[in-house]
């Protein structure tokens, strides 16, 4: 792991396709990816780039230019041309004064996790691209959706989900990995640039993460944060989440801004859904395949981490694999209200259980700005009983009130709800913490109820400062670096 002492952002960068490294050998590719990477952070954020090709020059010899180009640019880009090894080997031995390295080895689909345990050459760091295939989200007819939902529950007989520690080795000056798209795989050039842009962020440490609280209904103002970074061009590249904030963050990593939109426009569906969960949450699951299809977890542009908690080997898991749609329902499996989720012999329930905000992860997995949004808001203080008339026996009828340990559990468990989430955004200072609010809990089915949960999140000075500050943050992230700033 780099020390604190490290430079913040790799001064060269070398696109690798060669063994033991990455397994995309032969890829036509490659030589062109490392033009288009290096042009994507030009043109992005204005950084000074040079382009150098290995040509027949010794290693030596090209490092010496390497230097040389580091003197007026903050990177500098090497396309190998089939000599990587050679390279990645001399340039560990032959570090660059102090500069950081990084290793960016492009690996075929392979499940879309980590795919060690290839060692990480001394002095570089490794940022792992999956090349994924075309996005298949897209709505689905109740039947051909009742299909795949059973297809995709037949599959996952006997196979768990991958736990934390096997999901999510990374470190924060890591990033570990990311996704790009070729274009034949893209549906237009828009996208494209835009799946490069996204590799570009993630090569130079500028990756923006949330973490997404569950909250019930009271995650729609995870929509709204995501509607008023997308209006100031704040990128997202890296979610966690739990609960109602992984049923939000499916819609959108699926199917972008239209899917916020969607999720508005199903609130009702949305309703009923959740009244049917309470008999099995595959309502949930079917009622997310219609909308958003059979993509999955691995082939996302955005890189999205479901939590779920595991029962049955009392773990807290990162779904990062398999159906987008029965993810979100293990994430949003409320115990003891909803029916249980069952895969590979494991039971798993709502992440909230576990782990409410998981901004810890969101860092982690890469994320260099991290926002985060813990909406449930706790109760407003709960008055004491006045004082009972015909002490004793009245005093002791206060106390076997129904009614009055109804509210105090219901105080309590919102207090505990919303705490959870307050305590893991310690040491986090972009983190959305709602307001006290009377009757939160009951609130919390009201799914019908989304423009209002919106409009209550957005007029709170909490919500408009955060925002305020993470559009700040990312001005600053954003802006052009310095070469002399990595001497």
């Amino acid at each position: 792991m780099p020390t604190a002492a490290a430079p913040t952002w790799p001064a060269l960068v070398l696109v690798t396709t060669a063994a033991p490294w990455s397994d995309a050998q032969g890829l036509a590719d490659a030589s062109s990816l490392t033009t288009e990477l290096a042009a994507a952070v030009s043109d992005g954020f204005g950084d000074k780039v040079a382009v150098l090709e290995a040509g027949t020059d010794t290693p030596a010899a090209l490092r010496k230019k390497v230097l040389s180009k580091l003197r007026g640019a903050a990177y500098v880009f090497v396309d190998a041309k089939g000599r990587d090894a050679e390279l990645v080997n001399y340039f560990s031995t032959s570090p660059l004064r102090g500069k950081a390295m990084l290793l960016v080895p492009l690996m075929a689909p392979r499940g879309g996790v980590a795919p060690g345990p290839e060692p990480v050459p001394d002095g570089w760091r490794v940022m792992r691209t999956i090349l994924t295939g075309s996005n298949t989200a897209g709505h689905l007819s109740l039947w051909k959706a009742s299909r795949a939902v059973r297809k995709d529950s037949k599959a996952r007989r006997g196979r768990n989900m991958p736990s934390r520690s096997e999901a999510a080795p990374m470190t924060p000056l890591e990033p570990g990995l990311c996704r790009l798209r070729l274009r034949a795989d893209c549906a237009s050039d828009a996208d494209y640039q835009a799946g490069l842009l996204r590799w570009a962020r993630a090569v130079t440490f500028r990756r923006v993460a949330l973490a997404l609280a569950g909250s019930g209904a009271w995650g729609f103002a995870h929509l709204s944060l995501l509607r008023a970074l997308g209006a100031a061009s704040v990128p997202v590249d890296i979610i966690t989440s739990t609960s109602s904030g992984t049923l939000i963050a499916a819609y959108y990593a699926a199917l972008g801004d239209a899917g916020l939109d969607l999720v508005i426009r199903r609130r009702f569906r949305m309703e009923g859904t959740l009244g049917m969960a309470v008999l099995s949450t595959g309502a949930m699951e079917l009622t997310l395949t219609r909308d958003i299809g059979t993509c999955e977890v691995q082939n996302l542009d955005v890189m999205f981490y479901p939590v779920a908690a595991n029962l049955t080997s009392n773990d807290t898991e990162i779904l990062s694999t398999g159906s987008l749609a029965f993810a979100s329902r293990a994430s949003s499996s409320a115990p003891g209200i909803f029916g249980p989720t069952v895969a590979g012999g494991s039971v798993y329930v709502d992440g909230a259980v576990s782990d409410n905000l998981p901004i810890d992860v969101a860092e982690n997995l890469g994320g260099t700005l991290v926002i985060g949004s813990n909406p449930f808001p706790q109760e407003t203080g709960m008055k004491a009983p006045r004082k009972p008339w015909l002490w004793p026996v009245g005093a002791l009828m206060s106390d076997l009130n129904p009614f009055t340990r109804a509210a105090e559990m219901d105080h309590a468990l919102s207090l505990n709800f919303h705490g959870a989430g307050e305590q893991e955004a310690r040491g986090y200072p972009l983190v959305y913490e709602a307001p006290p609010e009377h009757n939160a809990l009951l609130a919390t089915f009201d799914f019908i109820g989304a423009y209002k949960f919106m409009e209550m999140t957005e007029a709170t000075p909490e919500f408009q400062q955060v925002v305020k500050g993470s559009i700040a943050a990312w001005h600053e992230l954003a802006k052009p670096r310095d070469p002399k700033a990595d001497a």
